[in-house]
């Protein structure tokens, strides 16, 4: 499980998998975000709030499927108002999630760093997700 918040590049939109960018404070080199989380019970419900994040533009919080876990997305928006990508967090239910890496925003105007690691993405190694949100019992998060 994914401990710390997770960088998801979403230039794909909602029907390419997403990959990671950074992991916390440490970067990634695109890894497939099943490659993170594994291919437990939890991927397609951070697959589902990843995409509900992409075509609402704001945050999403959920309960996994098993009802054991929480799932939080954040957009990064760039100055179009696009979804550049997703800040993801799954972890226990009574657990608070830890703070995003220093210099992270999900306004528009983000940092120049949270670009960069994002610049020059061509989608390799990435597949189609067709996600399905239907299990998911959400509720709006504050930013």
């Amino acid at each position: 499980m994914a401990a710390d918040w997770l960088l998801v590049e979403t230039f794909g939109g909602s029907r390419c998998e997403p990959t990671v960018l950074a992991a916390g404070s440490n970067p990634k080199n695109m890894v497939p975000l099943r490659s993170v989380l594994g291919r437990g019970p939890f991927l397609a419900d951070a697959l589902g709030v990843t995409a509900r994040v992409i075509e609402s533009r704001q945050s999403v919080e959920a309960r996994t499927t098993t009802g054991r876990r929480r799932v939080i997305g954040h957009p990064l928006l760039a100055y179009g108002g696009l979804v550049h990508g997703v800040y993801l967090w799954v972890g226990p239910l009574d657990e608070d999630p830890p703070p995003r890496a220093p210099g992270t925003s999900t306004s528009r105007g983000t940092s120049a760093a949270d670009l960069t690691i994002c610049s020059g993405s061509t989608g390799r190694g990435r597949t189609s997700g067709g996600t399905s949100t239907t299990s998911l019992s959400s509720s709006p998060t504050s930013g």
